[in-house]
């Protein structure tokens, strides 16, 4: 994704020069609940990509999803916990944090093991993600991960 692109997933026009902070900050963000259920992670990817086509940021859109769908099933699965899933529009890219009221257990990064189905999540998001991280609030944690224009 080029600076172009960035101009045009910013809601700008990619001619002339526009600050990214004179948009309005209700287009910048949306945040929805999703149930503990394991459609939730279908639910949440489909809500992200209406985000980021509604934004323009198609370019983000598989790598997006892809790694929201490995966060919601991690906070339906292990936290068993509903979630909510937060897209925020950034000057770099893109960013997605789901939230679950799981305060006792952090993401943990597993060994790659070629013989369990299960563990590759946080190794995928690891990979893919820009930047991911971990934060502890009351009722729980926000597992979140940047996707950034190359």
């Amino acid at each position: 994704m080029g600076a172009r692109d960035h101009l045009a997933c910013a809601g700008l026009p990619t001619t002339g020069t526009h600050p990214v902070s004179s948009l309005d900050t209700d287009q910048l963000r949306a945040t929805r609940s999703f149930p503990a259920d394991v459609a939730s992670a279908e639910a949440a990817r489909r809500f992200v990509e209406s985000v980021l086509h509604r934004w323009g940021c198609d370019g983000f859109r598989d790598d997006a999803l892809l790694l929201v769908s490995e966060l919601v099933t991690n906070a339906v699965v292990h936290a068993r916990s509903g979630c909510e899933v937060v897209v925020v529009h950034e000057s770099l890219g893109v960013r997605v944090e789901v939230s679950d009221q799981d305060r006792h257990h952090d993401p943990v990064q597993q060994p790659l093991d070629l013989v369990s189905p299960h563990g590759r999540g946080l190794l995928i998001v690891d990979r893919v993600a820009t930047a991911w991280g971990t934060v502890h609030e009351d009722g729980g944690k926000r597992v979140w991960f940047q996707l950034h224009a190359s």
